[in-house]
């Protein structure tokens, strides 16, 4: 009986400490998950965070630059034709310049969102406020809807399609308004450069 008695401790014993080595692993598991969302969560605020929102709201929803030019069809065609390589005016030239900076402060989110995008809290994630805020005008400048004209055209998009980078990081972009809420919003005009955007984001090897 007492050989019993210590078998079936034993097998208590063996069977308890399973049991801690289970629920040790479910919580170290959940642990390194949630680490691993606060860290995609602090990421994408910082990279949200430094977007250019004003540029994007003032160009491209407002047609004005730096509070004191206003916006015409004829600006925007020297700011943004590749036709142009030397805008005839200081703040064209200066604005132009300053799309550059632009480009390159959404570029971080984009690619996080296609890495991350399980941190993302829905379409109105606040920690995306300026990237969407952002793009949005981008989209509205980019293919006005709703009634909305807007003096953009095929050379305007294709200089800054061009201007942002290739075909895959173009897909990037993409594929991050869907995070937002703006989902072919930017195709591109042209069929070689990413103009079916369900086949760019769809074959993205990220």
């Amino acid at each position: 009986i007492l050989e019993w008695v210590g078998m079936v401790a034993e097998i208590a014993t063996s069977v308890s400490t399973l049991l801690i080595a289970l629920v040790g692993f479910v919580w170290s598991s959940r642990q390194r998950r949630t680490i691993e969302y606060n860290k995609g969560r602090t990421l994408l605020k910082e990279a949200a965070s430094r977007v250019d929102m004003e540029y994007a709201m003032d160009v491209f929803k407002d047609r004005s630059f730096d509070k004191k030019f206003a916006m015409g069809e004829g600006d925007y065609h020297q700011i943004f034709s590749n036709s142009i390589q030397f805008p005839r005016e200081a703040w064209h030239r200066q604005c132009r310049s300053q799309l550059m900076v632009f480009l390159e402060t959404i570029r971080p989110v984009c690619h996080l969102l296609a890495d991350k995008s399980t941190v993302v809290e829905g379409t109105l994630d606040p920690v995306l406020f300026p990237f969407r805020l952002a793009l949005s005008a981008m989209a509205d400048f980019w293919s006005p809807s709703g009634g909305l004209k807007s003096p953009c055209n095929d050379d305007h998009r294709n200089f800054i399609q061009t201007k942002y980078g290739d075909k895959h990081e173009w897909a990037l972009l993409c594929q991050a308004l869907k995070n937002v809420g703006l989902e072919g919003r930017l195709n591109s005009p042209h069929s070689d450069f990413g103009h079916e955007s369900k086949d760019d984001t769809a074959n993205l090897a990220v």
